[in-house]
């Protein structure tokens, strides 16, 4: 329920559905939030800005799942707060907009009409038949951490890997190739934001001399975590998958090198996509 408030301001609530993911909205979201909005916004803590009079400023950010933003207009003696979150639901994912602090009806009767406007012809621009990442068609972020578990899990009962992670694989380093796996498969960019980037990849691979045979061992236990992992085992997925396998890993074996000096020094991390063979509907 929208309306008055107790405090004496106004507040409306906007929410549609669409048959995304929840990833892949939270995704496109943080890349569009300005076609959204109506004004540059850039979805990341303290970004700010002044367009065609309107003061905004993202107050918070939890990936995935909201960002609040204070929104200030002309005529108002105090900012107001707009929430955007992204819900999971049965038939998609359902993307609320909430905003409440407003000063008068004539301002909540105005803008419901422009959210609401904004919001359907938002939804409409996402393409609902586009090919989706391999991010989500893998089962987002928690799939892909139980592909690195089973991965790490198997390595440290192989002799021939084990040797790489003396006194076994930690959770950090778990959690940073997943991180990783899911950024180059299409997911928020947390490695890059906070891990490093394609450097920190690439020091962690320095001067580790892998060998052809440890390079193959590794692709074929990729492919068997996945497996154990329980991801999506159609035939696009799997090539695609052990395509992104072949190239990283040889990539890895090149950069591994003792005294390596010809290899790349600054990268993005790298977006890996379906490749010739799109995901297979029936």
């Amino acid at each position: 329920m929208t309306g008055r408030t107790r405090d004496g301001t106004w507040e409306l609530g906007v929410r549609r559905t669409t048959p995304l993911t929840p990833d892949v909205v939270w995704q496109r979201l943080v890349d569009t939030p300005g076609a959204l909005l109506g004004v540059p916004v850039v979805l990341e803590e303290g970004a700010e800005g002044t367009t065609d009079g309107v003061t905004w400023r993202v107050r918070s950010v939890t990936p995935r799942v909201v960002s609040r933003l204070s929104w200030l207009e002309p005529g108002w003696t105090r900012p107001s707060t707009l929430q955007l979150r992204v819900l999971p639901a049965a038939t998609g994912t359902t993307l609320a907009l909430h905003h409440e602090g407003l000063p008068d009806e004539e301002a909540r009767v105005r803008l419901l009409a422009r959210w609401t406007a904004q919001l359907e012809s938002w939804l409409e621009r996402l393409d609902v038949t586009a090919v989706p990442t391999l991010h989500a068609w893998a089962g987002g972020d928690e799939a892909l951490r139980r592909l690195i578990d089973c991965f790490y899990d198997r390595v440290e009962a192989d002799d021939l890997l084990t040797g790489f992670f003396p006194g076994g694989v930690s959770e950090e380093h778990r959690d940073h190739v997943a991180a990783w796996w899911s950024e180059v498969f299409g997911g928020l960019d947390r490695y890059t934001r906070e891990l490093g980037g394609y450097e920190a990849m690439l020091t962690h691979h320095r001067d580790l001399s892998i060998t052809p045979e440890q390079r193959h061992r590794f692709v074929a236990t990729m492919s068997l975590a996945a497996d154990d992992a329980g991801l999506p085992d159609d035939p696009e997925f799997r090539a695609a998958l052990l395509a992104y396998v072949e190239w990283g890993s040889r990539l890895a074996m090149h950069n591994s090198r003792h005294g390596a000096t010809d290899v790349v020094e600054r990268a993005p991390v790298p977006r890996w996509g379906w490749g010739v063979a799109p995901p297979y509907r029936p």
